[in-house]
């Protein structure tokens, strides 16, 4: 008899194909075994082992009969189980199963995007051993735990490159699997109040809030920290009637917030973004800056008008301002306020001389004083 590769499958759906053959949770004893060896792949399993697990109401004689006969007809329908007298096995080079990626570890995002469901085994419950009822759950809970773990890998990855709308979709996923998970819940909310929903992105964080604070109170901080930056500030910010998504500029945003993670790590970053106008340089410093904001990240905005020009370091002099101003400012040392200050008023740092010579004669004055 020929042999051929089993196609499992059990997200979203409870299939097992081999041969043209299509096995359902109708043929609960043929589906459950097929599936036993395909989640088993590669182990060589104890005959006896099986035999308890599916006939647990039978000796021991009765049951390896049962178990022979079972693998015979596994085997017609193209199965490619191998067996010796003590166990029995199925190769993982015969077996393609799409669970095997999502639960491994350390898999790509890309694995999990590519998902359609993370519902297992819908409507499998076996009922003619009660061993292998629970074997059934154990595996669901099982694979559940894997995917979601990986899941949760996935959305900081995509969230760490900017990409709100895999986000989104990856939370919904994982919520599925963990209706209370915080991860998946607060960057949900991240992802519905960047694309517009801000008054959806509150509720969910509260609901969040009011089904774990009764026995968990402490996993109310990061909640209340991320409700308070979208309310207080985004909402406060938004300005649009309608907000349309950007589109085009993943990469843009990937190398922004990847800088923003090593300032996280106490290294000092700058970007400058140049191009023509109406290009989008704004609205791709606005997304940036909104998404960092929902990090944890405080804005401090510094214009410009024509006469700026002529007042020599304005924007030093303007962002030393707004940094003293900020939370946290209080806690400087008095020497730091110092410099500070000093930055605040040029004519401290020497005499200032035609601005066609300022770059070379007074930038290394400047980061003398702040150093």
């Amino acid at each position: 008899m020929s042999l051929s590769t089993v196609r499992c499958r059990i997200l979203g759906q409870a299939e097992i194909h081999t041969r043209g053959i299509r096995l359902t949770p109708e043929s609960e004893l043929q589906f459950g075994l097929a599936l036993y060896f395909c989640a088993q792949a590669g182990r060589d399993v104890p005959r006896d082992e099986i035999a308890r697990l599916f006939w647990p109401n039978h000796g021991a004689e009765a049951g390896r009969h049962c178990l022979r006969q079972a693998i015979y007809r596994l085997r017609v329908l193209g199965v490619a189980v191998r067996s010796s007298a003590k166990s029995t096995a199925l190769d993982t080079h015969f077996v393609d199963a799409d669970f095997a990626l999502a639960a491994a570890e350390g898999s790509a995002a890309s694995v999990y995007l590519r998902l359609e469901d993370v519902s297992i085994l819908p409507g499998y419950s076996p009922r003619f051993s009660r061993p292998f009822a629970n074997w059934v759950e154990d595996f669901r809970s099982e694979m559940g735990n894997r995917i979601r773990r990986g899941l949760v890998r996935a959305i900081s990855e995509m969230r760490a490159r900017g990409r709100y709308a895999d986000v989104e979709r990856l939370c919904r996923f994982c919520l599925r699997l963990d209706p209370l998970n915080e991860e998946a819940t607060l960057a949900l909310a991240e992802s519905v109040a960047l694309a517009g929903g801000k008054a959806e992105a509150v509720g969910l964080i509260d609901r969040y809030a009011g089904e774990i604070g009764g026995y968990q109170p402490e996993l109310r901080v990061p909640a209340s920290l991320l409700r308070e930056r979208i309310s207080d500030r985004l909402i406060r910010r938004s300005q649009a009637a309608v907000e349309l998504p950007m589109i085009g500029r993943e990469q843009d945003v990937e190398r922004v917030l990847t800088a923003f993670q090593r300032l996280r790590g106490n290294r000092a970053v700058s970007y400058v973004v140049t191009g023509p106008a109406g290009v989008g340089k704004t609205r791709l410093a606005t997304e940036c800056c909104r998404m960092t904001e929902l990090q944890g990240a405080r804005l401090l905005n510094i214009g410009t008008q024509p006469s700026s020009r002529t007042q020599a370091l304005f924007a030093v002099s303007e962002l030393v301002d707004g940094l003293l101003q900020m939370p946290g400012a209080i806690g400087f040392s008095r020497r730091i306020a110092v410099k500070c200050r000093m930055l605040q008023r040029p004519h401290s740092l020497g005499d200032l001389i035609n601005p066609p010579k300022w770059p070379g004669q007074l930038c290394p004055r400047v980061f003398q004083v702040a150093a």
